[in-house]
């Protein structure tokens, strides 16, 4: 009997990642690395949305019509400019209701805030996966993981090439599962430039 998989991906904090490092994910790629033969319960993507700009649409409608479903809040534009959607309470309210039907959980984001959410979803029995940016994730986030891959070790997960010397390129995998069940503390993990948070 397969294992089934719930895949819950924070669009924004993936999005600034990855601009950051000069490159454009392949959201079709990401899923397939995600789920790797498991069984897909849901996958879902978190994404803030501006209702005057129409090119988001499209991005919608694309994660929709590619597995994705697609949950969407209302930016919030302040007079300093400054954009927010937080959907940070959308992500660990759908995490724990899915819980009960997973064996395991993928969460692509750098986010420290979630690391309370990996304890809980770890405390019901679900292995729980990490996928993002090294560089730009917490620390704390990685060490609470069963799971951890460095999102640029993923084979043609950019659409537009390589990192502009962001993100390394390295072979940072980590699973923290022993044989018997129990889980190890990672060691501290240091990039080229470190790791965020």
């Amino acid at each position: 009997m397969g294992q089934n998989v719930g895949v819950f991906v924070d669009v924004s904090n993936l999005f600034y990642s990855a601009k950051s490092a000069g490159v454009e994910v392949n959201y079709c790629r990401l899923l397939d690395y995600a789920t790797r033969g498991r069984d897909l319960i849901r996958a879902c993507a978190y994404t803030g949305i501006d209702p005057d700009n129409n090119s988001q649409k499209k991005f919608i409608d694309f994660l929709s019509a590619n597995g994705y479903k697609v949950i969407c809040k209302d930016i919030h534009k302040y007079d300093t400019g400054r954009i927010k959607a937080n959907l940070d309470i959308e992500i660990a309210v759908d995490m724990m209701l899915l819980a009960q039907n997973l064996d395991v959980a993928v969460l692509v984001s750098g986010d420290g805030d979630f690391a309370r959410l990996v304890r809980a979803v770890q405390d019901k029995g679900v292995r729980f996966e990490l996928v993002s940016f090294g560089i730009s994730t917490s620390n704390e986030l990685i060490n609470l993981v069963d799971h951890f891959t460095e999102i640029a070790t993923i084979p043609d997960i950019f659409r537009n090439g390589g990192c502009r010397g962001g993100t390394p390129n390295m072979g940072l995998e980590i699973d923290r599962q022993l044989g018997n069940g129990q889980h190890q503390n990672a060691p501290f993990i240091s990039l080229t430039h470190g790791v965020g948070n």
